[in-house]
């Protein structure tokens, strides 16, 4: 009889040790916005993280390899299921998915139909035209793709505008830049209609302006065009802790920095004035990538660069180290080329893009103390000159 009593009171202890200790790695499916990213975690592991993880190919391509156009240096990059907008200097230009030129949009003036140097473009998802902010004039204009003149759009707005995406037919995702006044409905990014009203707006933290505000030496606006997309939404860092998603025509909260102890800027000026973020702070996390089940920044102080990985099914999160920062990313176990570390990706998410020079390709990987390359890439590098035109990098996820 004891031994009995004694053999369900082990029973129930043991059951009662598994129900406290949880796997979490059971699910397969991500846990529910917003997730919180423990950044001083994710330091303290390390390890290597591979391409091969998220990604099944890799391809190259370089824009118009006939040099019908020149490339190098352009400024923004929009991708299509079919085409390739870029903007070099200010004009537009559309090019195929193999990276032949098609045409370009528009042309340089003040005409009604036309756009001045410094303007920014954008592709409507839904219409699969060109919406373009004129510089100076402060309007928008649009185009098909095939650069013929559709409409002027009614859009009015107060502030200057630093960048702008299209979400749709009927909105508009805006970044503010504001030039010494500080108004009183100051924001950081935010959603717009057609007509220029406020859909939602994420507001700016600097509100609550100190007495001894100094405005020259204050970072005025919201941030430049940090953004990425996954599955057709808008990734934006539009605060330094916050990463948020559009849904249709809203925002929310996606990814939550928690830094921890690592050193941070924490006060007003530290915060917003130029100059004021501590010496050896990590400095603002760079655009974020996300996939099915992971997202990834990229983060540096002084000395270091870091790739964070964090999964979304059960919160764990780790890092790597980069040592070279000629070599940033990803190690690139595809074909054992140069690491990758996407700068933009295309609307669906599931192709990541980086743009490099031509000559700089070559140099890189001409340093490389590995040159295991698979056949395609050699082939690619055996055909490319170094005064090609600019190189895209195209990287394809794991569906």
């Amino acid at each position: 009889m004891k031994a009995n009593v004694l053999l369900c009171i082990l029973i129930l202890m043991l059951f009662s040790c598994v129900n406290q200790n949880p796997t979490r790695n059971t699910t397969r499916e991500p846990l529910p916005y917003p997730h919180t990213v423990n950044i001083d975690q994710a330091i303290e592991k390390t390890g290597t993280i591979k391409l091969s993880e998220i990604a099944d190919s890799i391809k190259y391509l370089v824009l118009s390899k006939d040099k019908k156009v020149l490339t190098k240096r352009f400024l923004y990059l929009e991708m299509t299921d079919n085409d390739i907008f870029i903007q070099i200097g200010s004009l537009i230009h559309r090019f195929d998915n193999k990276g032949t030129f098609l045409n370009t949009i528009g042309q340089i003036g003040r005409g009604p139909e036309e756009y001045l140097n410094g303007s920014m473009f954008s592709i409507n998802p839904s219409s699969n035209s060109i919406y373009v902010y004129r510089n100076f004039l402060k309007d928008f204009i649009s185009y098909d793709f095939s650069g013929k003149f559709l409409k002027s759009l009614p859009f009015r707005f107060n502030h200057d505008i630093g960048s702008f995406i299209s979400l749709s037919d009927t909105a508009l995702f805006i970044y503010p830049v504001y030039f010494g006044i500080v108004p009183d409905d100051m924001f950081l990014c935010g959603i717009f209609n057609l007509d220029g009203e406020k859909i939602q707006t994420i507001k700016h933290p600097a509100q609550k302006i100190p007495t001894d505000f100094n405005p020259s030496k204050f970072i005025v606006g919201g941030p430049w065009a940090n953004h990425t997309f996954f599955n057709n939404e808008l990734i934006a860092i539009c605060d330094l802790d916050t990463i948020h998603k559009t849904s249709k025509s809203s925002l929310y909260n996606a990814f939550i920095f928690n830094w921890g102890n690592l050193l941070r800027p924490k006060t007003y000026e530290e915060k917003y004035y130029i100059g004021g973020r501590p010496e050896n702070a990590i400095a603002n996390p760079r655009k974020l990538f996300e996939t099915t089940t992971k997202a990834f920044i990229l983060i540096n102080d002084q000395f270091d660069y870091q790739l964070i990985e964090f999964d979304k099914r059960n919160s764990s999160s780790r890092s790597m180290v980069l040592q070279d920062p000629n070599n940033l990313g990803f190690i690139n176990d595809l074909d054992n080329g140069s690491n990758f570390y996407p700068e933009l990706t295309n609307r669906k998410g599931n192709i990541w893009i980086k743009a490099t020079e031509a000559i700089d390709f070559i140099n890189l990987h001409n340093s490389l103390s590995n040159k295991d390359f698979d056949a395609n890439l050699k082939s690619f590098l055996s055909e490319l000159q170094i005064d090609d035109n600019t190189v895209l990098e195209l990287v394809y996820l794991k569906q």
